[in-house]
């Protein structure tokens, strides 16, 4: 009978969110700034390779 309340309290989730938020807050942040400093090459990059164009 307790498996069944233990089952209705907390179902059973799987996959990267759910992963994702079983982490330690560090990592999370490790994560974050990885992330940033990704997407921040691939949006300044053009833009820097454009504005010697421009600057001429």
């Amino acid at each position: 009978m307790s498996d069944i309340k233990n089952d209705k309290r907390k179902p059973e989730r799987r996959g990267l969110i759910e992963y994702y938020r079983n982490l330690k807050f560090r990592t999370k942040v490790f994560i974050e700034v990885i992330l940033m400093i990704i997407v921040g090459i691939l949006v300044l990059y053009p833009l820097i390779l454009y504005a010697r164009f421009f600057f001429i």
